[in-house]
């Protein structure tokens, strides 16, 4: 598809960029509409924390391949923790979003002075708050982790949080188990520094495991602990001879003589 019979304009400007979709493009082919896609998302994924402005003002409707163009634009602005904002001035193509639900994703406004009022605050804000959210996984998976932790050495030093030491290793794999889902959670949803992070208390989620494992084995087979004052009398009871069976032995002797 060549620049001049592409059914859509692509402008980048300082802070955003500004895709306009042209009526022809209700026009062309699903594949079409998807070659679209294919062509905008590598510009928006060169930028670092995209905003984009959808300008839908040249279109009198939507078709179906349109909204699903615009749910994969803003997923590929949301993989980058940017944001989008759309601008329609046509009633029925604004329908169509809110029937979608598609408004409750993004800023629907009608006018451009509108929509660069809302990209303009975009960049910060919407990085600030994706960043907020994202280390909450992190931040409890850590606390997780390091509460694992310490049930661990406090049951490797002979001290152990509850008197049963199994009990203490189920409390632990309680703990590393939420660790491990949450920072692996952390993975596959964020980026830059909260994943890395992730992937550490991952790691050590799972050698804290692995440790209760070994302690709760250790537990398995170690011997009863037997006392030694208690258990003394109770051996030399057995030991005894008694001395009853002889005396009874010896009156029967008497009387027989």
């Amino acid at each position: 598809m060549s620049t001049s019979d592409a059914p859509y304009t692509l402008e980048k400007t300082r802070g955003y960029v500004v895709l306009c979709l042209l009526p022809k493009l209700n026009e062309v082919q699903w594949g079409d509409v998807q070659q679209v896609g294919n062509e905008i998302i590598p510009d928006l994924d060169a930028l670092r924390s995209p905003a984009l402005l959808v300008d839908l003002s040249a279109l009198d409707y939507m078709g179906s391949s349109m909204v699903a163009l615009l749910v994969r634009l803003w997923k590929a602005v949301q993989k980058k923790n940017g944001r989008m904002v759309v601008q329609s001035e046509q009633k029925m193509v604004t329908e169509v979003l809110s029937i979608a639900g598609l408004n409750s994703l993004w800023d629907v406004v009608p006018t451009r002075d509108e929509a660069i009022s809302a990209m303009k605050q975009s960049p910060l804000a919407a990085q600030n708050g994706t960043t907020q959210a994202s280390w909450t996984g992190p931040i409890i998976a850590l606390i997780a982790a390091a509460a694992a932790g310490w049930v661990w050495w406090t049951t490797r030093s002979g001290d152990p949080l509850f008197d049963d030491v199994k009990q203490s290793v189920y409390v632990l794999f309680a703990l590393a188990a939420v660790a491990v889902v949450i920072s692996g959670l952390t993975l596959f949803r964020n980026s830059g520094a909260a994943r890395i992070v992730g992937g550490l208390i991952l790691i050590a989620g799972l050698a804290i495991g692995v440790g209760g494992f070994q302690q709760l084995s250790a537990a398995n087979v170690a011997p009863p602990v037997v006392d030694s004052d208690a258990a003394a009398p109770a051996e030399a009871t057995e030991q005894t001879p008694q001395p009853q069976l002889r005396i009874d032995r010896l009156d029967n002797d008497k009387k027989d003589k």
